[in-house]
């Protein structure tokens, strides 16, 4: 991975010539499972994404799959009858400090469906790969590694009519098993999945019969997995590609897909297994063999900090922690039926082996190992958990904003729900996911009983700007469980300078949310020194307040029009100077 160094006091700007920093750039080794971390367009600092590629809302475009063409950056290329030197022009994406390492990096460049706006959209390939093929960290490595085999026999694998038949290695999730039944159910999606690592595997055969200096280098390529015209919705930032006699053609630069509104080739799956359902020791009788030790992983107490993910091999004895990711990329995945099919088999008896604990010292993303170094080092393998489900209470305050929106469209107010790292969305809004604590026993932040079908619990950030330019600041609801008191309020937050609040900002407070398991202050007593110093360091560059819930003993308060009459005022008790409404523009310029 390829980063270029930014201009402190640019960063809310990053992508122009003046806020790249001469000649500072970082060549990064990174293993492909953090991928899903570093997107094309993110900012880091101090190990923290401080900003994703969040320009202004995402966008959405109709576009013809089939046009679809794979191009390098340093390319010449044919756009709307003028050639270009380069899809990704200076002027729009500065690369100056990456560009020549960069050179032969792949993208694909295709054609939108639009009456107005860009004629392009330009998706670097290995954001198709993520997008479409990473749905879990092991899925994005094997990919690029070549080991989906792992887990599909493809060979027995098929269609039967309409339904794809999944013959399965190994136990799977259903975001994975929705990939790979696309694979089996569209032949352009399975020549996209596997030739990733097949045109991997022929440049390096190639190389190996050419001088050093004539080498192709291992740049990763990705078609297109989709044919016809489809809606992606995505992120990005717009370029001109040419401009001159002929109409300008513009692209949209894309850093990140959100969603894709193509449906899914089948509406049931059914997946196979040669592992029994269950395995019931056989009763009676001597033991025919004692079974291995079972090595399990002792994680940190609550009092204890929490464990940090580290460049190190994971310990090969212990299975890898699930972490689930939550999102909704595909159309139709809500709906899709999944069937089972696993023969149900007694297993020959036998003893129980050791059950031995190994205290977890570090996190890993990376492949396991069995040697000294490996011990300790849990390994992290993410999923894709495809759960739109947004609780009614959310709902709520939803409709609450869109009544203050109305109260205060004179203000010239703009009100805008912001996504965190996780996020799905509730018709044009964002709702938000608070973080797991890796490595910990904590449940504050599950919804859901033990033992059932748990999920992380939801909060909506709003972004309010006062004016175009700022000033910022933030409102927050979060998601109360049943048994809990509806006493939380809702958080207002804001930088001291009314700032844009960045990414790393909002996670660390979210983070400290979990933590204390309210709201948190400025003046709360921390257990764990890590949380204290955490929260040293937050309240710094925020400041925070709890704006009152209405009275839910009176009727009708939690309606849209009474709350956000309520939110308004307390809002204006704190912000007075943000209560001036607009000029009227039309009546100042008669």
């Amino acid at each position: 991975m390829h980063f270029s160094g930014i201009h402190p006091d640019r960063w809310r700007d990053p992508y122009k010539k003046n806020a790249i920093l001469p000649n500072v750039c970082l060549a990064l080794p990174a293993h492909v499972a953090t991928l899903e971390e570093f997107k094309v367009g993110t900012l880091w600092r101090d190990g923290r994404c401080i900003s994703r590629p969040n320009i202004g809302s995402p966008k959405t475009f109709r576009i013809d799959a089939s046009q679809a063409r794979e191009v390098a950056l340093e390319e010449v290329v044919d756009v709307g009858g003028a050639f270009i030197d380069t899809v990704l022009p200076d002027s729009y994406f500065n690369l100056a400090n990456t560009r020549q390492a960069l050179a032969t990096s792949r993208y694909v460049l295709v054609p939108t469906i639009e009456d107005r706006g860009p004629q392009w959209l330009l998706i670097p390939s290995i954001e198709l790969i993520r997008f479409y093929f990473g749905v879990s960290s092991r899925f994005l490595t094997a990919t690029l590694s070549g080991r989906l085999g792992d887990y599909i026999d493809w060979s027995r694998s098929k269609m039967d009519g309409v339904w794809p038949v999944l013959q399965v290695k190994e136990d799977i999730n259903r975001s994975e098993a929705v990939i790979l039944a696309r694979a089996i159910a569209s032949a352009p999606f399975r020549a996209a999945l596997l030739g990733v690592r097949q045109r991997l595997t022929a440049t390096h055969t190639n190389n190996q019969t050419l001088p050093l200096d004539q080498q192709s280098p291992l740049d990763i390529q990705a078609s297109f997995p989709l044919r016809g015209e489809t809606t992606l919705r995505v992120w990005g930032k717009r370029v001109l590609l040419s401009s001159g006699e002929r109409k300008g053609q513009w692209a949209k630069f894309v850093m990140e897909i959100e969603h894709c509104s193509r449906p899914l080739e089948f509406a049931n799956l059914l997946w196979k297994s040669d592992k029994p359902w269950e395995a019931k020791v056989v009763e009676g009788g001597e033991p025919v063999r004692i079974r291995p030790p079972h090595f399990h992983p002792l994680l940190p107490d609550d009092d204890e900090d929490e464990l940090l993910v580290d460049d190190v091999p994971a310990d090969g004895r212990l299975v890898r922690l699930a972490v689930l990711k939550y999102g909704s990329r595909f159309a139709g995945f809500d709906t899709l039926k999944f069937h089972h099919e696993r023969p149900q088999v007694p297993a020959i008896a036998s003893e129980p082996g050791a059950d031995i604990g190994v205290p977890v010292d570090a996190l890993t993303q990376n492949e396991a190992q069995h040697g000294q170094d490996a011990q300790g080092n849990l390994g992290l393998s993410e999923f894709l958990s495809d759960d739109g489900r947004v609780d009614r209470d959310l709902t709520l305050f939803l409709s609450m904003l869109v009544a203050l929106k109305a109260r205060t469209r004179a203000r010239g107010w703009e009100i805008e729900t912001r996504p965190g790292r996780e996020s799905t969305r509730s018709g044009e809004d964002w709702v938000t996911y608070f973080p797991g604590p890796i490595g910990s026993r904590r449940a504050w932040h599950l919804i859901g009983a033990p033992g059932t079908e748990q999920r992380r619990r939801q909060l909506v950030c709003v972004e309010i700007k006062v004016s175009a330019e700022g000033p910022y600041f933030y409102l927050l609801e979060m998601e109360l469980k049943p048994t809990e008191q509806p006493g939380q309020c809702t958080l207002l937050a804001y930088t001291p300078d009314f700032q844009w609040m960045d990414e790393a900002t909002f996670l660390a407070l979210l983070q400290l949310t979990v933590s204390r398991k309210r709201w948190p202050n400025p003046g709360n007593k921390w257990k764990k020194e890590a949380d204290f110093l955490r929260a040293q360091a937050l309240f710094t560059k925020i400041y925070v307040k709890g704006l009152r819930h209405p009275d839910s003993s009176v009727e009708d308060s939690f309606k849209p029009g009474p709350w956000s009459g309520s939110m308004l005022g307390q809002i204006d008790g704190v912000f007075p100077d943000f209560s001036e409404e607009v000029a009227d523009l039309v009546s100042v310029v008669q």
